[in-house]
């Protein structure tokens, strides 16, 4: 979504932000609002077409583009992925109770089974900070860029090993998924097909239904990966990743792919992931990361300081105050940014146009913007 992020006043330009995909629109006229505003681009993806010339900066890891000559003095290495909520912890408002709630608000979404037992396994656990409950957790949507059918291929090796660790699976059910199913792996039959009803009661799977683009709340998730020990994310290419970033802070090392393009690998290192080489034989970073997950990312708190909203909030007024010697502070809509920057929040215009996410794509829509924020 568009983001107004400073008013204009006193001579004194206000900032506002486009997504990549709110680029380049007939009905704007940037080149007016640029008299008044500074203005800049977010970009959520792995980013490969050029910029307008009408853009002052923009908020992306430099690992997102494809090439970023001529425009690295515009570039503000921060994205939507740097402002976390800040219970995403390993162990803050850490319980049973939050878990289970978090289990039952997915599952009343969800139409596919729990396994046996889950609930009345994790209420009789003998509750400490570091008890975990999965050995591996992945969410994803089941588009073919995140490979969840490598995943599960992974999954179902180690199975084979009659190694039964458990393994959770969130995979929200977007719009798209519905208007172009083909596009998307059938994952529950992928499920059923690859393993025997006996292996099926190791994966806990959640596919939570609510008409929108993200699923459910983000404040029902930071439990899983409390209650987690490693976290895998198998894509080849990626934008800012906010799951994996999600999994950071929360203390968890990353499986990933060695050679994975874009923002996701940004602050993996070896002291916090284990990245492999081709997905035949990524099943092997798995076992590894699960039986050395207490001696990986054990300096998770330092990242908190790049990703969590309290502290970033300070960072990015800081690049403002290096690029705009004019800038005086006053930014405002702090709230939600990793969800606003990318336009995953619900608004007003939300469901106006094609698209799933809240990116304004039409004259009614960005009317309805200014009318807001008196632009």
């Amino acid at each position: 979504m568009v983001l107004l992020w400073k008013h204009n006043n006193n001579n004194i330009k206000g900032i506002i932000i486009f997504t990549h995909k709110e680029m380049n629109k007939k009905f704007i006229n940037y080149y007016s609002l640029k008299k008044k505003y500074n203005i800049g681009i977010h970009i959520g993806c792995w980013f490969q077409c050029s910029i307008p010339d009408y853009v002052d900066f923009i908020m992306t890891s430099p690992n997102q583009l494809a090439d970023i000559n001529n425009i690295k003095t515009k570039i503000i290495p921060y994205n939507s992925r740097n402002f976390l909520p800040i219970y995403f912890d390993k162990y803050n408002n850490k319980s049973i109770k939050t878990i289970i709630n978090s289990i039952n608000e997915l599952q009343k979404y969800s139409k596919y089974p729990l396994p046996n037992n889950l609930i009345n396994d994790i209420h009789n656990i003998k509750f400490n900070n570091n008890i975990k409950y999965w050995d591996v957790i992945t969410i994803a949507k089941p588009c073919y860029v995140k490979k969840l059918n490598y995943f599960l291929q992974s999954i179902k090796q180690i199975f084979n090993l009659k190694q039964y660790i458990k393994i959770l699976i969130i995979s929200p059910i977007s719009p798209n998924e519905y208007k172009s199913p083909d596009e998307f792996h059938d994952i529950i039959n992928i499920i059923h097909n690859y393993f025997t009803p006996e292996q099926q009661q190791y994966i806990t799977l959640f596919r939570p239904d609510t008409g929108c683009n993200e699923g459910v709340d983000n404040k029902y998730l930071y439990p899983f990966y409390q209650w987690s020990k490693i976290f895998c994310f198998y894509t080849e290419f990626e934008g800012e990743s906010r799951v994996t970033h999600e999994a950071l802070c929360c203390g968890l090392p990353i499986v990933c792919y060695k050679y994975l393009k874009g923002g996701a690998k940004d602050y993996l290192d070896i002291n916090n992931s284990i990245q492999f080489e081709n997905y035949n034989d990524a099943y092997l970073s798995i076992l590894k990361c699960v039986d050395n997950y207490l001696y990986l990312n054990k300096n998770y708190k330092l990242l908190h300081n790049k990703l969590h909203y309290n502290n970033t909030i300070n960072l990015i007024e800081n690049e403002f105050k290096n690029i705009y010697k004019s800038f005086n502070g006053n930014l405002i809509h702090y709230d939600n940014l990793h969800f606003k920057l990318p336009a995953h929040s619900i608004e007003k215009w939300s469901h106006m146009s094609d698209n799933e996410t809240s990116d304004i794509m039409n004259n009614e829509q960005w009317n309805i913007f200014c009318d807001i924020y008196n632009i």
